[in-house]
């Protein structure tokens, strides 16, 4: 887990008063500029279908988790106002990573728009 993960991870669980699991590490693989996370490293006898969407129902679902994300980022950032400086530091910089995120998703709906 990273460290500002692993520092938010306890950030919460210090304001909640509750411990629950950290967020799995995923990780990623590059293939032709892209990451992915349908590759597989491990071997196993068993169906692993992936359903996909119509390009319709993946371009509505994109613009929605675009939208929620930006809110998601407002909200964090709205948050770092009320918290001491290394916490809003840490927070501050998961906004950032929320644009960046963000900044993919918009690239990627775009591409889609273009088909």
């Amino acid at each position: 887990m990273s460290i500002i993960l692993s520092k938010l991870h306890s950030f919460f669980v210090r304001l909640l008063g509750i411990d629950f699991p950290p967020p799995p590490v995923v990780k990623w693989k590059k293939r032709k500029e892209a990451a992915t996370m349908c590759e597989h490293s491990h071997d196993h006898d068993h169906e692993h279908p992936h359903d996909h969407a119509s390009p319709e129902e993946t371009l509505a679902l994109l613009t929605y988790m675009l939208g929620h994300n930006r809110h998601h980022a407002q909200e964090l950032h709205e948050l770092a106002h009320g918290v001491e400086p290394d916490v809003a530091d840490l927070l501050h910089e998961a906004v950032d990573a929320y644009e960046e995120g963000n900044a993919r998703l918009e690239e990627a709906l775009a591409l889609l728009k273009e088909v």
